[in-house]
C-alpha cells in the first residue's frame, strides 16, 4: 500500500510516505529534476521497482502486447494509450529517448515535461516485452496533475483524453522557446494555395514539435454573408477530424396489435415516429393501418411477460428499448380520459398474466415458484368489476385463439387454470377485482403446454414491420461522413458571425474543406448526439477501409496521401456507461490485437474490426511505393453482420463511457 500525505489545504503535494506493511519499501519523494536532457528518475525507479513488483504481471511477451490494468473506470485511458503506443513514429521517438532533447520546461502552456516524460516512461514499459500488464497509476496521477477532471475514477470519454493528451505533449515537446508575435494572415486576394501555406508557416512559428509533424493537418473554412455576400476564407489547424454520422432521429416502433374480433389475427404493425414521440402520434397512425379509432387504444410496454405501463397519449416512447414490445389493445369504449387508479374512471381495466410452476436448485436444495409465461392481455370492464363466473366467461373467450388447434375440446372442459389476483398468496383466494389489479391465471404446467399456443401472442408481420429487420438504414460508410461534414451549414443565431462590411452579426453559411493532411489521421466518429431535448448514442455501422483510404476528392490543397488503418478505439454501451476497447496493429507481427485493459488476444478475422462500437480510429500515410501487407480491402458491414458489436466481451456495468 503506497500512502500518500494530504497537505492543509486538501491537496496533494506529490509525496508519498513510507509504507510499513509486510516488506520494507524504500520511501519515495518526488523530486523534479529540471535540466535539459534528463529523465530525473531517481524517485521514480524505486517506485517502478516497488511497482512492477506489486501490480504487473511479469512474462514474458512480444514488445508492444502489454497490457493496462484498470485502475477503475479507466479503460477510456488504456484504449487511447494503445493506439498511441501502436503510432510507430510517436512510439519510436519515445522509447529511443529522442524526446530528452526536446523537452519545452518553460512554455507557460506546457506541463513543464512531466507529461512528456511520464508518457515516455510508460511507452517504454508497453514496448520492453517482460510483462504482461501494468498498472499506469503513475501516467493517471501525473495526468489528473495537470486536469482535474481526470482526477478520481470518473467515467469519461476517450476521444476527450486524446485531445488533451495531445495537446499537452505539443506543450511540452514545442520546439520554440520564445514563441514570436504574429498577425493574421489576410489572403487580399492572392490564390488559396498561396495564402494556405503562408497560414502554416506563420502557425509553424509559434507551434512546432513531432505532434505538429505527426498529426496536425490544416481546414479550409468558408464563410458566406447571407447579405452582402462577402466571403471571408481562412486557414485552421486540426488535430483530428470530428466526422458527424447521418442521423436519422426518427425510430421504426413495431407494435403486436389486438383486435376486439378474434377472426382477426393479432398482427405487428409498424410506425415510424420522431424518438420521442408522444404515444398519441404512434396511436395516430395505427389507427390509419387498422381502421380502429385512436379513442379506442390502449398502449401498454410489455417486459418479461408481464405490462410494465399503460401509457398515456401525452407520454412519450422514449422509455420503450428495442427489446420491449408494444402491445396495443383495441377496447369498446372510448378511453381517452381513463387514468389508472381514478375515481372518475368510467371503467375499469383489469391485466392479466400467465403463472406455471417450476423448479431450481440452489445450494443444495430445490424450491418452487411461480414463472411468468406466455403474452400478457387486458379486459375492460365496468366499475365495480364482474362475477367470478361473468370474468371466466370473458377470458375464456380472449383465449380462444390462443388453443391449439388440435384441443378443440378446450370450450367444454373445465378451466385448465385457476384465476387469483397476483398479490394473493392462495391459489383459490377470494377475487376482489379493482381498477389496475392484475390477475394471474395459475396454470398447471402439462395443461399450459397442451393448450396455450405462445406463437400466436407474436403477431402476424404486417408489410409495415419488415423494415425492422433490415439493418442497411444503419449503415453508412466513412465517406458519407466526410461528405456530411463538408457540407455547407447554415449558423445559428448562438454561433453567428461578424461581418465586417455589415458591421453586424450574421447566420451566415459555413463550409468546411480538407486542405493538408497530416502523417497520422486520427478520425473521430461522434457516435454522441446531444440536442436541447435529448441525448443518445448512435449505433450506426460505419464502414470504413483497413487499406488504401484515398481522400483525395476531399482535398483541395495538395497534401494528400492515401492511408492504412493500425488502431481503433472501441466504445460499447450507451450514454450512462459502457467499456472501451482497442484493436491495434502490432508494427512487429504484423497481426491484429485487442487489448481490453489488461488481457492482450490476436484476431484472426479482420472482419471482427469493423462495427457498432467503432469510435475513434487511426491512419498512417502511406510513402511512395509502400504497401501494407495483403491487398486493399474494404470492410463492409454485410461482411461482418455477426459481428455488430466488435465481438467484445460483455462491458462491466459501472465502466467508463
Amino acid at each position: 500500500m503506497l500512502l500518500e500525505e494530504q497537505g492543509p489545504d486538501g491537496t496533494y503535494d506529490g509525496h508519498i510516505a513510507t509504507p510499513t506493511p509486510v516488506s520494507t519499501v524504500p520511501a519515495i519523494s518526488y523530486t523534479s529534476n529540471t535540466s535539459s536532457g534528463t529523465y530525473g528518475r531517481s524517485a521514480r525507479d524505486n517506485y517502478d521497482s516497488y511497482y512492477s513488483n506489486t501490480y504487473s504481471s511479469e512474462k514474458s511477451v512480444e514488445r508492444g502486447l502489454t497490457g493496462l490494468y484498470n485502475l477503475g473506470n479507466t479503460c477510456f485511458m488504456n484504449s487511447g494509450l494503445q493506439c498511441l503506443s501502436n503510432t510507430v513514429p510517436l512510439q519510436h521517438f519515445f522509447t529511443s529517448d529522442a524526446f530528452l532533447n526536446q523537452i519545452n520546461r518553460t512554455n507557460p502552456l506546457g506541463m513543464k515535461g512531466e507529461l512528456a516524460t511520464e508518457f515516455g516512461a510508460l511507452l517504454k514499459q508497453l514496448w520492453a516485452g517482460n510483462r504482461s500488464s501494468i498498472a499506469p497509476r503513475e501516467f493517471k496521477y501525473t495526468l489528473g496533475k495537470f486536469e482535474p477532471s481526470f482526477v478520481g475514477y470518473q467515467q469519461h470519454d476517450c476521444q476527450e483524453l486524446l485531445a488533451f493528451l495531445l495537446d499537452g505533449l505539443h506543450e511540452d515537446l514545442n520546439r520554440v522557446i520564445e514563441k514570436p508575435p504574429t498577425a493574421p494572415v489576410e489572403a487580399n486576394g492572392r490564390p488559396d494555395d498561396v495564402v494556405a501555406d503562408e497560414t502554416w508557416n506563420t502557425y509553424k512559428l509559434r507551434n512546432n514539435s513531432i505532434i505538429v509533424d505527426l498529426f496536425q493537418g490544416q481546414f479550409k473554412s468558408t464563410v458566406t454573408c447571407p447579405t452582402c455576400h462577402r466571403v471571408s476564407v481562412t486557414f485552421d489547424p486540426f488535430m483530428y477530424l470530428s466526422l458527424p454520422l447521418p442521423f436519422n432521429n426518427k425510430r421504426l416502433v413495431v407494435a403486436t396489435f389486438h383486435f376486439l374480433n378474434p377472426a382477426q389475427p393479432i398482427t405487428r404493425y409498424g410506425v415510424t415516429v420522431p424518438k420521442f414521440a408522444p404515444v398519441g402520434q404512434v396511436k395516430d397512425l395505427l389507427a390509419a393501418l387498422t381502421g380502429v379509432p385512436q379513442a379506442n387504444m390502449l398502449a401498454c410496454q410489455v417486459y418479461y411477460h408481464r405490462f410494465h405501463k399503460i401509457f398515456s397519449d401525452q407520454e412519450t416512447i422514449e422509455d420503450l428499448r428495442d427489446d420491449d414490445t408494444l402491445s396495443v389493445f383495441e377496447v369498446p369504449q372510448d378511453m381517452t380520459s381513463y387514468k389508472k387508479y381514478s375515481l372518475s374512471n368510467s371503467t375499469w381495466v383489469i391485466t392479466f398474466v400467465h403463472r406455471v410452476m417450476k423448479s431450481q436448485a440452489s445450494y443444495g436444495s430445490a424450491y418452487s415458484y411461480r414463472a411468468t409465461v406466455g403474452h400478457p392481455f387486458l379486459l375492460v370492464v365496468p366499475p365495480g368489476g364482474l362475477t367470478p363466473s361473468e370474468l371466466l366467461d370473458r377470458v375464456r373467450t380472449y383465449l380462444q385463439p390462443f388453443i391449439k388447434p388440435e384441443e378443440p375440446a378446450f370450450a367444454e372442459v373445465a378451466a385448465p387454470f385457476n384465476l387469483v389476483l397476483e398479490d394473493s398468496y392462495s391459489s383459490r383466494g377470494e377475487l376482489t377485482l379493482r381498477d389496475g389489479c392484475v390477475v394471474a391465471l395459475d396454470w398447471n404446467t402439462n395443461d399450459y403446454e397442451k393448450y396455450y399456443d405462445e406463437n400466436v401472442g407474436k403477431g402476424v408481420l404486417h408489410p409495415s414491420a419488415e423494415p425492422v429487420a433490415n439493418e442497411t438504414d444503419r449503415q453508412v460508410t466513412l465517406e458519407q461522413c466526410l461528405e456530411l461534414f463538408m457540407t455547407e451549414d447554415i449558423l445559428s443565431k448562438d454561433d453567428a458571425w461578424y461581418c465586417s462590411a455589415c458591421s453586424e452579426f450574421r447566420e451566415a453559411s459555413k463550409k468546411f474543406d480538407l486542405w493538408r493532411l497530416p502523417e497520422i489521421l486520427v478520425v473521430h466518429l461522434k457516435r454522441f448526439a446531444y440536442t436541447r431535448y435529448y441525448r443518445d448514442r448512435l449505433d450506426t455501422v460505419v464502414r470504413f477501409p483497413l487499406r488504401g483510404l484515398d481522400l483525395t476528392q476531399f482535398v483541395k490543397g495538395t497534401h494528400t496521401g492515401v492511408y492504412d488503418l493500425y488502431a481503433i478505439s472501441n466504445h460499447m454501451g450507451g450514454m450512462a456507461g459502457g467499456h472501451y476497447t482497442a484493436f491495434c496493429l502490432n508494427d512487429t507481427t504484423k497481426r491484429w490485437y485487442q487489448f481490453d485493459d489488461g488481457n492482450v488476444s490476436p484476431i484472426d478475422d479482420e472482419r471482427f474490426l469493423c462495427g457498432t462500437a467503432s469510435y475513434v480510429l487511426f491512419y498512417k500515410r502511406r510513402n511512395p511505393g509502400e504497401e501494407m501487407g495483403g491487398e486493399e480491402h474494404h470492410t463492409t458491414a454485410t461482411e461482418e453482420e455477426h459481428h455488430t458489436t466488435n465481438g467484445h466481451a460483455e462491458m462491466d456495468a459501472d465502466d467508463s463511457k
